[in-house]
């Protein structure tokens, strides 16, 4: 049996400069807003910029108390009641109810066609694995077919 090896397309010497770029913790590296390129910011101005998006009150408030207990049994309450009614069944409930939610995570994507120096963010809240996210899932599926439907 003939095995084919994987050729690198990285020296050594280049693996460890990407290695000490991703291990630098003053240091940001995130993918472009748009044209797929690789960003690497200081820590710093990540933070700085991070701060600005989050400090808008037209958008974001600052929460006295976490609602996430409250939001998790409205949701339970929900799911269940679509259960009762026969409108999802067991299989459905148990998917779209995750009972150990993941926290959404905040973070920004640099708009360097913008700006090089110190580029404006595109906020991302990705919320893989939280409270919402399969439930997220199952609405895009049945959308699709409108979706695909509706001109642009």
């Amino acid at each position: 049996i003939s095995v084919n090896k994987k050729k690198e397309n990285l020296t050594k010497r280049k693996k460890q400069a990407l290695k000490s770029l991703k291990d630098n913790r003053e240091l940001v590296i995130r993918q472009a807003d748009k044209g797929g390129s690789i960003v690497v910011l200081n820590r710093d101005d990540y933070m700085k910029e991070s701060q600005r998006i989050l400090g808008d009150s037209n958008t974001y408030k600052i929460l006295k108390s976490n609602p996430t207990c409250n939001f998790k049994k409205k949701l339970y309450e929900i799911l269940d009641e679509g259960f009762k009614k026969g409108i999802i069944d067991k299989d459905e409930f148990d998917y779209l109810f995750i009972s150990s939610p993941k926290t959404a995570v905040f973070y920004y994507l640099p708009k360097v066609h913008k700006s090089l120096i110190s580029p404006p963010g595109r906020p991302i809240i990705s919320g893989i694995g939280s409270m919402t996210s399969n439930i997220s899932q199952y609405i895009d599926f049945f959308l699709q077919k409108y979706v695909t439907q509706t001109r642009s």
